[in-house]
């Protein structure tokens, strides 16, 4: 289904259906082509932004156990590497995936490529 504008249609919402055709492939393209090529958008009480707040970038501390997290380091070894407690890694871990709303480290991963955080 399509929505059609709603000016021409009197305020009242109307959309049409789109069969298998050319159309629908086109306009199927044409989504993921845009769509790969989109930024996040980030919730605020004033509305909505294009870019994230200073506060949703990650810290240093969180970074540097992040690229060791990424280059498959354990986290014992993290914490060893970074002198902290294997507590402090696996707090500044559980930041990330919240920041990320990741429910796995490769989602995190995933994520931190793609909002820039590497």
């Amino acid at each position: 289904m399509v929505p059609l504008d709603m000016a021409d249609s009197g305020g009242e919402p109307s959309a049409i259906v789109v069969h298998r055709s050319g159309l629908l492939t086109a306009l199927v393209q044409l989504f993921e082509r845009e769509w790969a090529q989109a930024r996040p958008l980030f919730d605020t009480s004033r509305g909505v932004r294009a870019e994230a707040a200073a506060d949703d970038r990650p810290t240093e501390g969180e970074l540097e156990v992040l690229a060791l997290m990424l280059a498959g380091v354990s986290d014992r070894r993290v914490a060893s590497q970074l002198d902290v407690s294997i507590r402090t890694v696996e707090r500044r871990t559980r930041s990330l995936m919240d920041r990320a709303k990741a429910d796995s480290r490769l989602q995190l991963g995933w994520h931190a490529a793609r909002a820039g955080w590497l």
